[in-house]
């Protein structure tokens, strides 16, 4: 490659762009087999005390997790010499951005394909009746309260204020979305 830092600098531009799996997931970049993620596995409370007597520190437990990586992924691209030199430089770094997004594009897929280990939510936990939730312009909002009520109920809130919450709508259920929303806007 003739430009391998540019190349290196806009595939980096591509993979900084926002994405739902960075939003959402605690991303981590490292170089290390072995990533090491301690936490607070107690969380400490107030306690009232009366001036001038004596009170007792609480103890602070942190528990170590971690997670060994024995997979890699690569996306190597072969560029013969010849096509390399009839290429246009702007062409090059239009393929470094392409790299990037399939990077992108292959990480939110195995965020997704976690989905397992994600909380589903049925129609009887918004409110309605047993089974799936059949989306529609008239029930987005049932459905986001309900499913932020679950995250509370689950005492999940204050991670939910922290860090956020995500819905990961369909395509026909994202159009409802957005009729809902331009419904709401026309009404203001």
């Amino acid at each position: 490659m003739r430009y391998p830092e540019e190349w290196t600098t806009k595939l980096q531009e591509r993979l900084d762009y926002p994405t739902n799996w960075k939003d959402v997931c605690r991303v981590e970049y490292t170089n290390s087999k072995v990533l090491i993620n301690p936490y607070m596995s107690t969380i400490p409370s107030l306690q009232s005390h009366t001036r001038g007597t004596a009170y007792t520190h609480q103890t602070l437990v942190i528990t170590t997790d971690n997670i060994t990586i024995d997979q890699s992924a690569n996306l190597p691209m072969f560029v013969d010499r010849a096509d390399e030199a009839q290429t246009p430089y702007s062409k090059q770094m239009e393929m470094a951005d392409l790299q990037g997004t399939l990077i992108n594009e292959a990480y939110e897929s195995y965020m997704l394909a976690a989905h397992a280990s994600f909380t589903n939510f049925t129609n009887a936990s918004i409110g309605g009746g047993a089974g799936t939730i059949t989306v529609s312009a008239s029930n987005i909002d049932d459905i986001i309260r309900g499913i932020k009520r679950e995250i509370g109920e689950a005492n999940g809130q204050a991670l939910m204020d922290r860090n956020g919450a995500f819905i990961v709508w369909r395509y026909a259920d994202m159009e409802l979305l957005e009729q809902f929303c331009q419904a709401r806007i026309s009404l203001a």
